[in-house]
């Protein structure tokens, strides 16, 4: 047979403690301490700097696939900053009143480098 369990409400809480629990829930979602305790110093520590360094943490398990993914990932963003730099310069040479402003790819570098060469 089914049972009814009956939940009581939560007991009330001044505004103070709503603060207090949704501040400390938003810097220390679950209780970073906890991992510390009953440990060697010499643990406390690489858990230390692990906590503060999440490098230290992951950086035994990067290997080569992890490194494919992100060179891919990498050459991506790439391909969509790279033509984006060497666009948007253009009307700024166009409004510095220097005629047709579509010369190349040399136009567009020292356009983007350096303005008074446009």
């Amino acid at each position: 047979p089914l049972e009814v369990h009956s939940v009581p409400l939560p007991a009330p809480k001044t505004t103070l403690q709503k603060l207090r629990d949704k501040v400390s829930e938003i810097f220390f979602p679950d209780d970073p301490l906890h991992q510390f305790k009953n440990k060697s110093l010499q643990t406390k520590l690489i858990l230390g700097l692990q906590y503060l360094f999440p490098i230290f943490q992951w950086l035994p398990g990067y290997g080569f696939d992890l490194f494919r993914s992100d060179l891919v990932s990498g050459l991506t963003i790439a391909s969509l900053a790279i033509p984006q730099v060497t666009i948007f310069p253009l009307p700024w040479c166009r409004k510095l009143g220097h005629g047709n402003w579509l010369h190349g790819p040399r136009y567009l570098t020292v356009c983007h480098l350096n303005l008074q060469h446009c």
